[in-house]
């Protein structure tokens, strides 16, 4: 997950940056496409591994109890 979280932090970088970059207009408007779509991917990623650990710091919570 920490993986993840690194290269949303890049990507976030690149496009923070990528007006500033002396590349075409039409090229930074594809790159800015293709990383929001690398955003959203890594966001559901992350999301979705965010809710395997809740889910198992549960289970360990509810085992210890009994």
């Amino acid at each position: 997950m920490l993986n993840k979280l690194r290269y949303l932090f890049w990507v976030g970088i690149i496009i923070l940056f990528l007006p500033y970059i002396g590349i075409p207009n039409n090229i930074k408007s594809i790159l800015t496409i293709i990383l929001g779509f690398v955003i959203i991917f890594l966001s559901i990623k992350i999301k979705k591994n965010y809710k395997m650990l809740k889910l198992k710091i549960y289970q360990l919570e509810n085992t210890n109890i009994t």
